[in-house]
């Protein structure tokens, strides 16, 4: 019998996470709704860069990527994207490289907006950070100076692009994860 399971054994996968994360029971909750009973599964237990729920996903997406060779992933989403830090942490537990490029999401975004949360742990596991901002300029610094003119506009795909020639130019074997690494696979 080939069962759901079996048909994902087909698919190459590597092993991010400490799964299956356990389900903790709300009891409190369950109580105060006087029923049914509630659960929330704790995806902050994968034991990846604070854990989240894209590890199980990138487990496959990461797997393809090896099976092809590649040495680095190239990945987008918000500056704060738990994404990119997800990715950025399994590069590194895989001795990959990685490449975020990151946009503003926020008009005028603190010092510390820009400087810490998933920002500051993107650098601490060693991916390298390009910031757009959101008319596609590419930011030196994040410190928002532009290195464009607004005439010169582009957007998060041709820094993506850019990203992916320079890779190859070092000799590197990219490998895009999409957004959210949300793909068909």
């Amino acid at each position: 019998m080939n069962t759901l399971r079996h048909k994902l054994d087909d698919f190459p996968k590597c092993n991010l996470g400490h799964l299956p994360t356990p389900l903790e029971p709300l009891a409190r909750l369950t109580e105060t709704l006087n029923g049914p009973r509630i659960f929330v599964k704790r995806d902050d237990c994968t034991g990846l860069a604070f854990g989240g729920n894209k590890t199980r996903k990138l487990a496959y997406v990461l797997g393809e990527a090896q099976s092809q060779g590649a040495d680095t992933l190239i990945t987008t989403g918000g500056l704060q994207s738990n994404h990119a830090r997800q990715t950025a942490a399994a590069a590194a537990k895989l001795g990959m490289n990685c490449e975020l490029v990151l946009e503003h999401v926020l008009d005028n975004p603190s010092d510390d907006y820009l400087q810490s949360g998933n920002m500051l742990l993107d650098h601490i596991v060693g991916a390298n950070v390009q910031t757009v901002d959101t008319g596609g300029n590419l930011l030196g610094d994040q410190e928002g100076r532009s290195e464009n003119s607004a005439s010169d506009e582009k957007n998060i795909n041709y820094y993506v692009d850019a990203v992916w020639d320079d890779v190859m130019k070092r000799g590197g074997k990219p490998y895009i994860v999409s957004l959210g690494a949300s793909t068909p696979l």
